[in-house]
């Protein structure tokens, strides 16, 4: 009776288990615990426990990783056959909501698994580094396998609501961000309304949010895994963080299915999607895109890819409102100064913000669309090299970040004299460089996962930075340099040089493989 609905994910595990990007990421993950374990025993002199140490980082990463997959693995696994058209295929085969739910997601939850269990053996070398018992390890283990599920069944139910990728990642990144970090949210709002008197310590509303924030507190991975790291450490490994966890993973699965009817009814078409992009209105008759431009595709892009002018207005809005929120919940915190400083100051760090996660939001977009849609071919069939409709359509994306670069413009010269005090030195410059020289090279990444992976090219895009980083940063010219002239400026600038050169060189050679990889996709 259950075998039509383990079928489907029957096949699916059949075919992951053919695939050699499962094998190597599991061997990627082996080999980013050697490196961490090698940088640990080559520093286990300074550590009063280097196998808590080993561990602590292994945790985290884990936790980072598992945030990561929900929104890039999970929230991609019921939209991408809609945007295929293939959901109403399983439908018109017999295949219910179930076994669908079943046969996409509980795949992809045992491939994280996986990637979770080959870690253990290797992470029991830390209790030969000291400072951890094998117990902590394996309650540890236990803890991320449960937020593990509740991430999964978060990206699930939001896939099965929502109609397109880019929806149900943007709703799962706001739960997750709620679910780490929502306890201390609420702490620290009540707090300050509390001190400021609009709210009394024992009303209701104080009270209920004190409740609400300590359930969040308890059933966090962040707060179960600093428990379990504590030398003291003796409850057992299934605790209120692993129940709660389960629990909200089986509800939101028991909700997904329930509603899988509800928000897939009917047969859809799938296109591209306008966007922001306003239909002929009398009133807004400003916001319609009109006749091209005389570089079309940079005209396509500005308008269907970053929104338009819609979105142009929305940010020249939105930025300078961000702004005065900063500022007054730093008046609610007491935290006093010149107005005019502050305000300068939020108004550097948000448009830095909002400008640092359009470029990399477009970078994810800007080839993947055309791959999704299947359209470069056409636009391999312009008379023109594929590199020069490149960089129109590049050109077409930095329009739409106009508002940011402008309201940056202002913010740097309301506050350029804090800007170069903070650049004076030569350590200061080189490291800004260095790290504009890897984000430079992080939008490359981007853009070359965009043409190699389906869905979640930012997530996956922010894992391999993070392990360059990683290995760069404890490489043998890096450590070579640092002992050398560790402690000095000459140091500092040394290190701050290697890594611009080499994440300039890194950069140099993914350009020319988003070349080629664009003239393989036309088929040249």
């Amino acid at each position: 009776m259950l075998r039509p609905t383990f079928a489907l994910m029957n096949r699916s595990l059949r075919l992951d288990v053919r695939r050699r990007r499962f094998h190597l990421l599991r061997l990627i993950v082996v080999s980013v615990l050697f490196v961490l374990l090698l940088m640990v025993q080559g520093r286990s002199w300074s550590f009063a426990a280097p196998g808590l140490s080993f561990f602590r980082t292994i945790a985290w990463l884990n936790i980072s990783l598992i945030a990561i997959s929900g929104i890039g693995f999970f929230a991609s696994s019921i939209t991408e056959e809609k945007e295929e058209m293939t959901l109403e295929l399983f439908i018109i085969a017999g295949i219910g909501p179930l076994a669908i739910m079943i046969g996409k997601g509980v795949n992809r939850l045992t491939a994280a698994l996986s990637v979770l269990v080959v870690q253990i053996p290797f992470t029991m070398i830390a209790v030969t580094l000291g400072g951890v018992k094998a117990r902590q390890i394996l309650a540890a283990y236990v803890a991320l396998a449960a937020f593990l599920f509740l991430v999964a069944n978060i990206g699930l139910f939001y896939s099965v609501i929502c109609r397109r990728t880019g929806q149900a990642m943007a709703y799962t990144v706001i739960t997750i961000g709620l679910l780490l970090n929502g306890s201390a949210l609420i702490g620290k709002f009540m707090t300050a309304l509390i001190a400021r008197g609009y709210l009394t310590s024992n009303g209701t509303i104080a009270q209920s949010a004190a409740t609400l924030s300590q359930i969040l507190h308890d059933s966090s991975i962040t707060t179960r895994i600093d428990d379990i790291l504590q030398t003291a450490f003796k409850s057992p490994a299934i605790g209120f963080q692993v129940q709660s966890n389960l629990a909200a993973g089986v509800g939101l699965f028991i909700a997904a299915w329930l509603l899988f009817g509800w928000f897939n009814a009917g047969v859809s078409h799938s296109a591209p999607s306008r966007g922001w992009v306003s239909r002929p209105d009398r009133w807004l008759r400003f916001l319609v895109p009109g006749r091209p431009w005389k570089n079309a595709l940079a005209w396509k892009d500005f308008h269907f890819l970053t929104g338009g002018m819609t979105l142009i207005i929305v940010r020249l809005l939105l930025i300078p409102l961000l702004t005065m929120g900063i500022y007054l919940s730093q008046l609610v915190a007491n935290t006093w100064g010149n107005w005019w400083d502050l305000n300068m100051q939020n108004l550097v760090g948000v448009s830095l913000v909002v400008l640092a996660a359009e470029l990399l939001v477009q970078s994810s977009r800007i080839f993947h669309e055309e791959v999704k849609w299947k359209t470069l071919g056409n636009i391999a069939l312009l008379p023109q090299p594929i590199g020069v409709s490149a960089r129109d359509k590049l050109r077409g994306c930095l329009l739409g970040c106009i508002p940011a670069i402008l309201w940056l413009s202002i913010g740097i010269a309301g506050t350029h004299d804090e800007i170069l005090r903070s650049l004076n030195g030569l350590s200061e410059g080189m490291w800004f460089l260095c790290g504009l020289a890897e984000f430079v090279l992080f939008m490359h990444i981007t853009a070359y996962l965009s043409l190699v992976v389906r869905w979640g090219a930012l997530p996956l895009a922010l894992v391999v930075f993070a392990s360059y980083v990683a290995v760069s940063m404890s490489c043998f010219v890096a450590m070579l340099a640092g002992l050398l002239i560790s402690g000095s400026e000459t140091g500092s600038v040394a290190m701050a040089a290697y890594n611009t050169i080499a994440a300039t060189i890194v950069t140099g050679l993914l350009y020319a493989a988003i070349g080629r990889r664009l003239e393989a996709a036309q088929g040249l």
